[in-house]
């Protein structure tokens, strides 16, 4: 029936499309959290920003992972989930960098601008917990030679657990932390593996699928539909349906929502296939360059956002205009390419 689907494998280069793909979302990343730190919650310039930014960034980081799982030659189950725990440590690690730091300064000049207090911080769950528990699950998953398909069901499975167990507390805050990392006991959770998990595992299906193929254009012409189709109808509930989108849902997501936020990602991917195939784009340094640095440009981001949002915004009780927004935005930008390059310049030389 697709002729286009191989037996082989001929597909095992890099995948031009989902490195532009990861790029436009590494864009429209730095772009949400400068919007939603930057701007106050509940203006337009705060919804627009939250809007793009959340539906086209981690979903699309996510799949991209579970295809990188499939292409990678270090996939074997014990690489997996050594460098899923390092992930899974590094991101409690940034916690303390981009948020306990700022806090403890804040303490000590100006006590009553404390945001978060000097400890809450430290437990967030965010992507970079989340990634860490998918790599060791997928690890664990590898290692009992659970297909993909079966992958992807049983984490379509812990989306409705996760949906059912949002906001169910132990009662015990300690406990809650831990088990945030899990589903959102808590406020402190924003991306629980039980919710989010689908997304790697799609990508490990979508990762099979492109390994398999012998011409790409058939398989995006496909797509291309679906995803329009499913994002239109997303943003058409987003506006219309005030129980479709909140940040606890986004966050806690249950089956229907992980199947409208699928559509993201494959929108970009077939958009940028079809802006890629013809053409160099795909073969652009920079482009390559931002793909392969993901993690450190997100880890970078983040701290400088956070940073100037403590050291400059909340110190001196800025307002931001639409001007300067867009003046910070670019600095968060240059500069965080900019120190991913000496990062990486240091780490040549460390090795």
């Amino acid at each position: 029936m697709y002729t286009y689907i191989s037996q082989n494998k001929p597909n095992r280069m890099r995948q031009p499309e989902l490195d532009l793909s990861k790029f436009i979302a590494i864009i429209l990343m730095i772009a949400c959290h400068c919007g939603t730190y930057f701007f106050e919650e509940g203006t337009v310039a705060y919804t627009i920003f939250d809007l793009i930014g959340s539906e086209f960034a981690a979903p699309v980081f996510m799949v991209c992972m579970g295809v990188g799982v499939v292409f990678s030659k270090h996939n074997q189950p014990k690489l997996l989930i050594n460098r899923g725990v390092k992930i899974l440590l590094f991101g409690y690690l940034l916690n303390v960098i981009r948020c306990i730091i700022p806090e403890l300064v804040i303490y000590f000049v100006d006590e009553s601008k404390l945001q978060f207090g000097p400890v809450m911080p430290f437990f967030i769950v965010d992507i970079l917990q989340f990634a860490g528990l998918a790599l060791i699950i997928m690890g664990f998953f590898k290692k009992l030679k659970v297909e993909p398909v079966y992958q992807l069901m049983i984490a379509i499975l812990f989306a409705g657990l996760g949906d059912v167990l949002a906001g169910i507390s132990t009662g015990y805050l300690w406990l809650d932390f831990i088990c945030d990392l899990f589903w959102g006991a808590n406020q402190a959770s924003l991306f629980p593996v039980l919710n989010w998990l689908v997304y790697p595992a799609a990508g490990v299906v979508f990762g099979e699928v492109l390994m398999h193929c012998s011409d790409k254009t058939p398989l995006y012409k496909r797509l291309l539909p679906i995803g329009l189709f499913g994002v239109a109808l997303s943003y058409y509930l987003i506006f219309t349906d005030p129980n479709y989108y909140s940040h606890n849902i986004y966050y806690f997501m249950g089956i229907k929502n992980v199947v409208y936020g699928l559509c993201y990602p494959i929108l970009l991917f077939s958009i940028c296939y079809f802006v890629t195939y013809k053409n160099k784009l795909g073969d652009n340094r920079f482009i390559i360059y931002s793909s392969k640095n993901l993690n450190t440009l997100y880890c970078i981001s983040w701290v400088v956002i956070l940073w100037i949002w403590y050291f400059v915004i909340i110190l001196n009780d800025l307002k931001v205009t639409y001007i300067s927004f867009i003046i910070l935005s670019i600095i968060v930008l240059a500069v965080s390419y900019g120190l991913c390059q000496i990062w990486l310049k240091i780490k040549k030389k460390i090795k």
